[in-house]
């Protein structure tokens, strides 16, 4: 598949994900709407700028739009659920101002909780939103990690989500930079990331909102690669 091809592909991939117009797209961008079209139509090969434009409209990293084999990542198949799972991936790492974004998604009395730490074990209980959010932006910008979903499913009224989450293991390098060196490596884990919701998924397909009461982590395997 020719480059073109292949981000045109990709973000009308991430478009449908996040419930976004071709023009919400060139709004939040910045581009004028011919070139939005001309890209999709796979006239037009993106330059940098344009190509990180487009990804901080989407909410990703620029990556993500030459990534291939995207369209094989399979979500739940429910729109709204789909949306929310795009938009907090895209955004847990943002620190406090993303709150404006996915605040909606979260429960007042919202924790996270680590499901490898048995129960009464006071360390399994883990931040509110607002502390997660501040915990993650404070991890030096060499050292945050990108969060790429594998695939989505959902159990009874559980949403799952099987992540994979690369952290550069050169934390004192520039990120770019070290990933081009031939010995450069990544922490990478594995991980189920369960929400616990509010509503039923039947309740939320008929209207209700996305409310998640709590998040459980569960790690599956950690490697450096």
């Amino acid at each position: 598949m020719q480059i073109s091809n292949l981000i045109a592909n990709n973000i009308t991939i991430l478009l449908t994900r996040l419930d976004m117009s071709q023009t919400q797209l060139s709004e939040k961008s910045g581009l004028n709407r011919s070139t939005v079209r001309d890209i999709f139509s796979g006239k037009t090969i993106c330059n940098v700028q344009t190509l990180a434009q487009i990804a901080t409209a989407l909410e990703v990293d620029p990556s993500v739009l030459i990534k291939k084999g995207l369209e094989k990542v399979k979500l739940t198949g429910i729109k709204k659920i789909d949306t929310a799972i795009a938009e907090i991936n895209n955004n847990l790492y943002k620190g406090p101002p993303a709150k404006k974004i996915i605040g909606k998604y979260f429960a007042k009395d919202y924790r996270l909780r680590y499901a490898d730490r048995p129960l009464g074990d006071p360390l399994r209980s883990g931040p509110t939103l607002d502390d997660e959010l501040k915990l993650n932006h404070s991890i030096k910008n060499s050292q945050q990690p990108m969060s790429l979903i594998r695939t989505a499913w959902v159990t009874g009224n559980q949403v799952h989500t099987l992540l994979e989450v690369r952290r550069n293991a050169h934390p004192t390098e520039d990120t770019v930079a070290a990933a081009l060196r031939a010995d450069a490596h990544f922490h990478i884990a594995e991980l189920i990331d369960t929400w616990m919701l509010s509503h039923s998924i039947t309740e939320i397909g008929d209207g209700a909102p996305i409310k998640i009461e709590r998040r459980c982590l569960k790690y599956l395997n950690q490697m450096i690669e």
